[in-house]
């Protein structure tokens, strides 16, 4: 199982890095559109695709690749550590766990009530009476 977990690792570090040098050869592309364009001229939507594919290739697959392997690492920490508890530590942990959760979602769901009654009453008003209301 193990090297299941390594394998997916291994794969995160390769997309990353086939992402770098994807954007790395693009790069030129984007470049040459870039200056074959003189100033005060429009360089049509090519530009803009390029440019926006350089930047997910350098940028945004390496972070989420980089997010995927912070989170198997986070995992297998916590799944050491819990194989370290005993029985009744383990219960209690993840019985902690639930009531965290439970309070969050409690104090999510609560500010998600007021926000929306702030909006509601922000459009429809808060002195409103049968007749006045409007269709």
């Amino acid at each position: 199982m193990t090297t299941g977990r390594r394998a997916l690792g291994h794969w995160l570090v390769i997309a990353g890095a086939v992402s770098v040098i994807t954007g790395i050869c693009l790069l030129p592309a984007a470049l040459d559109k870039l200056i074959s364009n003189p100033p005060n001229t429009r360089p049509g939507p090519g530009l803009g695709f390029t440019l926006l594919a350089v930047s997910a290739c350098l940028v945004l697959v390496p972070v989420t690749a980089s997010a995927g392997l912070l989170a198997v690492r986070r995992v297998r920490q916590y799944r050491a550590w819990m194989r370290t508890l005993t029985p009744q530590e383990r219960l209690a942990v993840r019985f902690a766990e639930g009531v965290a959760m439970e309070a969050g979602h409690i104090a999510l769901r609560d500010r998600n009530r007021r926000e929306d009654a702030r909006l509601s009453d922000s459009v429809i008003g808060t002195n409103r009476s049968a007749g006045d209301e409007q269709v």
